[in-house]
């Protein structure tokens, strides 16, 4: 407790007051109440002490900041009352002095414990608010408490309209079963659980990852459940996708190792028919058909003509047996001159004539793919047939472009061949021809030299007859030269009649008469035969044979 006479000056303070503020009495006594006021807090003081002295107020209460004789601060309440002087004497205030320091310490540290709660959750209510996750709080029951904004955004659901709500008065009765099973076994075991939880939002399901966990009370007890939730809808696409892509790249390199042990296969096979059923086989497999077949386009009749199948009966190959009709798939494809797919031939209008054939073969989707040369020629169509409805896929019609492109090289290979068989077969008529004609030619040429090949034993058995004639005229029946002469007129009969034999065989293509000859005769008789035409030229012909040659295979006459 302190006085202090209307100035202000300190006239009296006890002990307590004095120890507080550090000072010894006489010190104290010579400062006035302002001296030791904190000069922030003087403002304030000043106006209440002018209040009492303008009799304005009686007393006052002030909680202000003392400087103490070291310097140092403390809070003090001060309750101030002004006592009128008695029996003539001047008017002084009474003071009573609290020291409220450690009040104030713990007040400040509550205010700052405050502040920075507020701030903390400022902040937190900040992460919740702006978190892309769903955020939410539950009691017992299952009632929502609070939800995020992205909570709202994603649901649409207004937080008046959910607070308060239960699962089941906001989603359908199957997802809210979901939720609130996942709910209890969070609420039974007591711990942070995670679950694959899937909602419906405005642009269809979403599938999330839900971290549900049990919020306690002062006690212990459960009194509430919280959640965040990851939306994983487009990582689960990706890995859907992902799968997709694995599963695609896997059927690729199969169908390119089938292509590649394909390739290999038909170098082993050099038949035509067997060659296109390996590419219909193949085919078959690559798209897991039942059924199949390939046509080669005959431009004769512009008809498709089925060479390789696989699994009709004969029925069927009775009725496309040539086909013009542009209702069935391959007609469609030769006529459109690109890839017809049916992919149920119950339900397609244009195919409606041929039903009941397909329905004995029994297949309900087909394909056919032209196939053309590397020219652009239409060559034929390689079809597949399947039992139920279906349609191949992207990758499986991109690979059945490959093996038609094969189909299509074996069948121009085919083509092109036989063309070269009529081409060399032609060839070998002409060959022939000219042959036989440069044949007649030749014995046109040689007609004289044979003509006096032939006279010369012509003109000996007319010789020899005439002899004979003669000596019957004269009756000199010599028995010996009658026999000479008659053997002579045999021997050059015989020689003119094979010269005659041999040419005529020679001008019908008979097979020569082959015999062990001497080169060097027949090269003498040559050149006796041709000796009138190089004389007649005015040719001189020197000749040198080697004498001990074998012998060689030929036809003298020829």
């Amino acid at each position: 407790m302190m006085m202090a006479d209307f100035t202000g000056r300190i006239f009296a303070a006890n002990e307590a007051y004095r120890n507080m503020l550090g000072y010894t009495e006489s010190e104290l006594y010579q400062l006035n109440f302002l001296d030791i006021t904190r000069e922030e807090d003087r403002a304030a003081n000043l106006r209440l002490v002018k209040e009492l002295q303008d009799r304005k107020r009686q007393h006052f209460q002030l909680e202000k900041r003392y400087s103490r004789k070291d310097g140092t601060l403390l809070w003090v309440r001060t309750n101030v009352a002004l006592v009128p002087g008695i029996g003539g004497a001047p008017r002084f205030w009474l003071n009573i002095v609290e020291d409220i320091t450690e009040r104030k310490r713990v007040e400040e540290e509550l205010r700052l414990q405050i502040a920075r709660l507020r701030e903390s959750e400022t902040r937190l209510q900040t992460f919740f608010e702006n978190s892309p996750n769903m955020i939410f709080l539950k009691d017992r029951q299952g009632r929502y408490l609070y939800v995020n904004n992205q909570f709202k955004r994603a649901l649409r659901i207004p937080e008046e309209q959910k607070k308060g709500k239960r699962d089941d008065e906001l989603f359908s009765a199957e997802q809210a079963a979901a939720f609130q099973a996942n709910d209890r076994q969070v609420l039974e075991a007591g711990i942070s659980m995670e679950f694959e939880e899937v909602a419906r939002q405005e642009d269809g399901l979403h599938t999330s990852i839900v971290q549900k966990f049990p919020l306690f009370n002062a006690e212990g007890e459960i009194c509430a459940i919280g959640g965040i939730v990851t939306d994983i809808t487009q990582r689960k696409r990706a890995e859907r996708e992902l799968l997709t892509l694995k599963d695609e790249l896997t059927s690729e390199l199969t169908a390119m190792t089938r292509l590649h042990e394909f390739s290999t296969q038909l170098l082993t096979i050099s038949e035509f028919e067997p060659l296109l059923e390996e590419v219909l086989e193949a085919t078959i497999a690559l798209q897991n058909a039942d059924f199949g077949n390939i046509q080669v386009y005959n431009p004769e009749t512009q008809a498709l003509e089925i060479v390789a199948q696989r699994g009709f009966q004969q029925d069927f190959l009775e009725y496309f047996k040539s086909v013009h009709d542009v209702g069935a798939a391959c007609g469609r494809a030769m006529e459109l001159h690109q890839r017809v797919i049916i992919e149920d031939v119950e339900t397609d209008s244009e195919f409606a004539p041929h039903r009941q054939i397909a329905a004995s073969a029994g297949f309900r989707g087909v394909q056919s793919t032209p196939l053309f040369s590397r020219s652009g020629q239409f060559l034929g169509m390689l079809s597949t047939h399947f039992r139920r409805p279906h349609r191949p896929s992207l990758r499986d019609l991109r690979f059945t472009d490959l093996y038609a492109s094969y189909a299509a090289g074996i069948i121009e290979r085919e083509q092109l061949e036989a063309a070269r068989r009529k081409v060399e077969q032609a060839l070998h008529m002409t060959q022939a021809e000219l042959a036989r004609v440069s044949r007649l030619t030749t014995v046109g040429e040689l007609a004289a030299s044979i003509a006096h090949e032939v006279n010369q034993p012509l003109t000996a058995v007319t010789n020899n007859s005439n002899a004979c004639l003669r000596l019957l005229d004269e009756h000199n029946l010599k028995r010996d030269v009658l026999r000479r002469a008659l053997e002579e007129i045999v021997a050059d009969g015989t020689r003119a009649s094979a010269v005659i034999a041999r040419i005529r065989a020679f001008i019908k293509k008979v097979p020569a008469e082959k015999n062990e000859l001497d080169i060097n005769e027949l090269i003498h008789k040559v050149l006796a035969l041709t000796g009138r035409e190089l004389r007649e030229n005015r040719v001189l012909l020197e000749h040198k044979l080697t004498s001990d040659l074998p012998r060689v295979l030929a036809d003298r006459v020829q």
